[in-house]
This record gives C-alpha cells, structure tokens and sequence, in this order.
C-alpha cells in the first residue's frame, strides 16, 4: 500500500505514515499479523499473502493516528474571532454529512457513517469550519465506540470554543451487524441544545431533515429521565459490548444519548475477558521478521489472542483498560469464523467435482483449440435469448475478507444460470451455501468472482452463467481511499454467456433490471 498520506500538519503539508510510524518499529506489527495468517490456516509464503503482513500492519497505523495526533496541532490557528457574530442574537453554524470510519474497541471491526456538528458561538468565536472535520476523524482515528466518539467530539468544541451550545447527531453503519445492519445513531447537546424543545435543537432538526436526514427521536436528548429499550444513556453498564468510557468534563448539563433499529450489535462475551499474555510468543525484537518456516507450526487460538494484544499495545493503546477486556477473543473469534469457508462442502462431494471439472476443463481447450464452432454451441443457438423457464436468478448477500488488508468486504452477489434440460437446478440454500463456501475465506473479489462462476457451471451443467459482485471494500474506506458510496462491481461469465457477447448483454442487462 505503500505510504499513504493521512493527515497534514500545520503548513497543510502532507504526514505519511512513515512520519508518524518509523519503518523499523513495524516489524513486530508485520510479526503479530503473521501468526494471524498463520492462524487461519493461511500459506504466508503463497504469492498474493507475501506483502500482507506490511500492508495490514500500514493499515493499522493509518486508523489509529489519531494516538499520535494532538487536538491543540490539529485546531491549530483556526480559532478567530468575528465581533458580527458576538453582536449577532443566537447564530447557529452546522456542518453535516462530515464522513468518517471508525475501529470499534469491541471487536477491532469497522464503523462508518456520517457525523453532522451544530453550535452557537459565544463572544463571536468561530472555529475554521474544515477543522470540524479534522476533530471528527482525529477522534474516529482511535479504536472507538461510537457513544465515546460522540461524546468526544462534544466535548472537545465545548472545551476549545466554549459556545453557548453544542449538538453532535451522529449515524453510522457497524460490520459487526452484517451486511444488512441497520444504521446506530447517537447524539450528544449541551448548552442550549439541551431542552429538546428548544429554538436551538428544533432550528438543529429541522435543517437536518431538510436536507433528508431523518432523525429519530430515540437518538435524541430527552428533558424526562424516562427510559425505554432503543433509549439509554451512555453511562449504561447493561450491555457489555457498549462498555466505554467518556472523556473527563466538567460541565454537568450535557446529554449523551443512543438509538438503534431491531439489529443487535455484535454481543458475544468472547471467553473470559482477560487478555492472553502479550509474551507467549516472541516478538521482542522489532528488528526480527518471522518467515514462512517460522508459522510452519499453526498458531494456536492463544497465540493468535496474543497477536491481537501485540498490535493493541504498538498502535498505543493500553490493553489493561475495561473497555478492551475480551477483544482480542472477540476478534480472534469473528477472523476464524470469517475464513471458514474452505473446510465447508456446500454441496456433497463438491470439493472433488470441481477438481475433476477444473482439469477436464483445461483438457476440452487444448482439444478446441483448432475447432471453428464451440461445443456448448451445440445446445443453443447462441443468438437465441433463453426463457425465463430455462433461467435462474439470485441476488444474494455476502460478506468476506480482503487478503491484502485483513479487513471486510461486504455486498451482493448477482447470478443469472441459463439451464439445458439435463442440467441440475439450484436451490436459494445451495446457492447461499456456494457463496460462503468461497466468501468465508481470506480472498480478492475479483477471485471470489471467478471461484462462483466456476463452481456454479461444475454444480449445474449449466449452458452457461454470469456472475457479478458488486461490494464495499473497508480496506479503503477505513483509511479515506473511497467515499462510504463507492462499490466494486466485478463479472465472470462461463459457457455460453462467456463465448456469445450477444447473450451475455441480455443477461447482464435483465441482471441489471433486477437489481435496480
């Protein structure tokens, strides 16, 4: 990945990671992800998982900067003073849509959203409104629970500016949901934007759902001390997963609040919740890189648990503290369950169909390579558009793990099968089945892509089939590559689809139809 620029100091210069993480000192960051690999099952030495280890280890120190970045170098000169404003009668600045991307404490998994920012200047101070977007991702640059980010960002304008007010509306989307979760709003006021019946919060809301984003009154601040089960404040100890803990701050008249839609974030205890000793295996000497020999041995769960602490302890996070007790275990957990899939069989005897297919395969090419008509051409006219008898189509969901940042990946599968009358049809729990077979796993989309399409014509004896895969990759959204909306639509046809460009077109475009 190289260095990748993820912050600018004063000048507005440009700080790589080289800056804020010396090369030498990420050996024992590349050490721990290498027992990790080693973990799951992984050949470190195969060619795509080489750099792996330096590239995951860049990785996480582009999302924890914000440990290496002061609040005073990041605000810098960008606090003025503007008497219009101080004569003004209540002037409200609000910068919303700000994006950010997040690493929850409680699993190392990402969150990301949006995060929009109100508050009242008091004696005409104003900060640069740019650096309302510096603090959110200082603070989202931290492993994180998004109520203490919340909170955080909160706190720090009241502390910096000392407004009349300040209302943090804050929505984002958790991996450890799944792919389908359900946005997780917070909120947290103070000043006047505490009464929720207050000009300041109701002018707040309405500029908000103005601009289309609704916000639900259980994210709100309430003036009641009533509580309900999509309402709790942040000081709630009742589920251990949000455990955190708030900035120090001295002013008593601020409200942090959560909501949440029917989706429950990922609450598993994770074993007994004590960190495994960062000592089990050796990675004192930064200087040491482990080599394939080194992992011949799979690493145990322990050691993989205490690989996770290593790279806890040289991003600058204190692993004795209560919010990260039991997230290694967490972790180790979800990365185990996540590469699974190449122990699964999805359909009986599958593992050896697709060998034998794979070989015949490259047999049946070297044979037609002189041949002027393909042999699947035989069944149909390649012209001829099938009918929707001969058809199935699926648009499943998916979710799996980039290899070359250890980090999700996560949308939707589209498949379209064109059926001859002897081929073998599919149900929507094989065809789900097929996809976590090659989804759990440490993949690329482009490969899963092509391992679908493969293992579909094996399966089916189909004439042919496309496959598209349309995904967000956190890899680049944790570290500020890609917008939240961007996706990466990858294609793989076989049989007839792959051999008629004609026929391919019809199917992609009703594929399209579909989906949209």
């Amino acid at each position: 990945m190289g260095a990748s620029a993820i912050s600018t100091d004063d000048s507005g210069a440009s700080v790589t990671t080289a800056d804020l993480y010396p090369e030498a000192d990420l050996h024992r960051l590349q050490n721990a992800v290498r027992v990790l690999l080693s973990g799951v099952g992984e050949n470190i030495s195969r060619e795509g998982l080489q750099d792996t280890p330096k590239r995951v280890a860049k990785a996480w120190v582009d999302v924890s900067s914000g440990y290496r970045q002061d609040l005073h170098s990041v605000l810098g000169g960008a606090i003025f003073h503007e008497p219009i404003v101080s004569e003004g009668s209540g002037s409200m600045v609000i910068v919303r849509d700000i994006e950010f991307a997040s690493t929850s404490e409680a699993n190392l998994l990402p969150f990301y959203g949006r995060c929009h920012v109100a508050y009242v200047p008091s004696n005409g101070v104003v900060l640069g409104l740019s650096k309302l977007a510096r603090v959110t991702k200082l603070f989202a640059s931290q492993l994180q629970s998004q109520q203490r980010l919340t909170s955080q960002i909160l706190v720090a304008l009241q502390q910096e500016l000392a407004p009349k007010g300040t209302a943090i509306v804050m929505e984002a989307h958790h991996l450890a949901h799944g792919p389908e979760a359900d946005l997780f709003m917070t909120s947290a006021s103070s000043g006047c934007f505490l009464d929720i019946s207050s000009s300041c919060m109701q002018e707040f809301l309405c500029m908000l759902q103005l601009h289309g984003t609704p916000v639900p009154s259980s994210a709100l601040p309430r003036v009641s001390k009533e509580s309900s089960s999509l309402l709790s404040p942040l000081s709630s100890s009742s589920s251990p997963h949000l455990a955190h803990r708030l900035p120090a701050c001295h002013d008593q008249n601020v409200k942090f609040m959560s909501s949440m839609g029917s989706r429950r974030i990922f609450a598993r205890n994770g074993g007994s919740g004590t960190v495994a000793s960062v000592h089990q295996f050796q990675l004192e000497d930064t200087a040491t890189t482990m080599d394939a020999d080194d992992c011949a041995m799979h690493s145990t769960v322990q050691d993989m648990e205490a690989a996770v602490a290593v790279i806890l302890q040289e991003i600058g996070e204190d692993i004795e503290r209560p919010e990260l007790q039991g997230t290694p275990q967490r972790y180790v957990q979800l990365l185990l369950a996540s590469t699974s899939g190449a122990k699964q069989q999805p359909v009986p005897d599958f593992h050896q169909q697709l060998m034998q297919a794979q070989s015949a395969s490259s047999l049946n090419a070297c044979m037609s390579h002189d041949t002027d008509m393909p042999a699947a051409a035989s069944h149909m006219d390649a012209c001829t558009e099938p009918s929707t008898s001969e058809m199935q189509e699926w648009h499943v969901q998916f979710a799996s793990q980039c290899e070359h940042h250890m980090l999700p990946f996560h949308g939707m599968a589209h498949i379209i099968i064109v059926h001859s009358s002897n081929s073998q049809k599919l149900t929507l729990e094989q065809v789900k089945a097929l996809i976590l077979s090659f989804s759990h796993r440490l993949q690329i989309q482009e490969r899963l892509t092509n391992q679908l399409a493969d293992a579909i014509q094996v399966v089916t004896g189909a004439l042919g089939c496309v496959i598209t895969c349309e995904a967000a990759h956190m890899c680049m959204v944790a570290r500020g590559v890609e917008k939240h909306a961007s996706s990466t639509i990858t294609l793989a046809s076989r049989g007839l689809a792959a051999q008629d460009s004609v026929l391919r077109g019809k199917l992609l475009l009703r594929l399209s139809q579909k989906r949209t």
